[in-house]
């Protein structure tokens, strides 16, 4: 398990998939992150934090 609860697994090159382990049900909180192939930078997360305010967050922030 990794920092805060947050479990990850790499299913696809740019593709990794975050599971807060720490909720209730951790299958509701399952989100992927884009990274990019080149440059390796994070791109992007499916968790509503990043996709309705375009944010930085704690998916993303525990595969630095």
């Amino acid at each position: 398990m990794g920092p805060g609860g947050h479990n990850q697994t790499n299913e696809s090159p740019g593709l990794i998939e975050v599971t807060n382990e720490s909720h209730k049900n951790p299958a509701e909180h399952q989100y992927t992150v884009s990274i990019d192939d080149v440059t390796e930078d994070l791109m992007a997360c499916t968790c509503p934090h990043h996709v309705d305010r375009n944010a930085y967050c704690t998916h993303m922030a525990v595969l630095r």
